[in-house]
């Protein structure tokens, strides 16, 4: 009587019916990293700042400029792709500085924000995020798409860039048209606080608004010398 074939182990399920037998597997996976995931704000353009001769806001009793970016996009703004594939601003700087624009060097940011934050220009990418690019006064979290403001040392960074006179001083006929229209505007608070105590709150905000602005001019018009001349008397006949 033949002998009965002899197994090693459990027969699979699969083998009936003439499935091929197998065993457990369990694969090698990679595991992903267990540290802090990167932020997931969305992809975000280089950029550089720069001044517009008309464009200027009050900050904390100062008068400072309102930046712009223009963007590293070939397309935006003359912004063109050079033969070397590298980013070419050189037609874009030209437009901008036609219209009176001022371009902000990148490395033109306070020493102690060189020293403080650890970075040499006002750009930044977040690791695990080489899409992103954002300036030095935006702070970005893991995981996170909340982009916040770092508004003390914003302020430092625009009040650098006066001092320092990278950007020129806001020409008088701005800071006569900023004047107008705040004085206008606090006109309206006034008329409406009769009906609306809170008004109270903008109109010493407006108010203090039209104080800076009279400092800058004031500032400027001691620093003037009065134009010289010589004697003048008309000849009659």
């Amino acid at each position: 009587m033949p002998a009965k074939p002899t197994t090693t182990g459990a027969r699979s399920p699969f083998a009936r019916g003439g499935a091929a037998a197998g065993s457990s597997f369990s694969p090698d996976i990679v595991q992903a990293q267990t540290g802090a995931p990167p932020p997931s704000v969305s992809s975000r353009s280089a950029f550089q700042y720069y001044a517009r001769p008309e464009r200027w806001q009050v900050v904390d009793g100062r008068v400072l400029p309102t930046l712009c970016k223009q963007m590293m996009q070939p397309g935006v703004g003359g912004v063109e792709e050079g033969a070397s594939g590298r980013i070419s601003i050189r037609h874009a700087k030209g437009m901008l500085e036609e219209r009176g624009c001022t371009l902000i060097p990148f490395e033109q940011i306070p020493q102690s924000h060189k020293d403080e934050l650890g970075f040499d220009t006002y750009l930044w990418k977040p690791e695990g995020r080489p899409d992103v690019t954002l300036s030095i006064y935006e702070r970005v979290f893991p995981g996170s798409k909340d982009v916040r403001p770092d508004s003390a040392r914003w302020v430092e960074f625009l009040t650098h860039l006066v001092e320092s006179g990278v950007v020129p001083m806001a020409p008088d006929y701005v800071l006569g048209k900023m004047l107008d229209v705040r004085r206008e505007r606090l006109a309206a608070h006034y008329a409406r606080l009769g009906q609306n105590p809170h008004e109270k709150v903008s109109i010493d905000r407006v108010e203090a608004e039209i104080e800076a602005i009279e400092t800058e001019l004031s500032k400027r018009n001691s620093k003037r010398k009065p134009a010289r001349g010589r004697s003048a008397k008309p000849e009659l006949e």
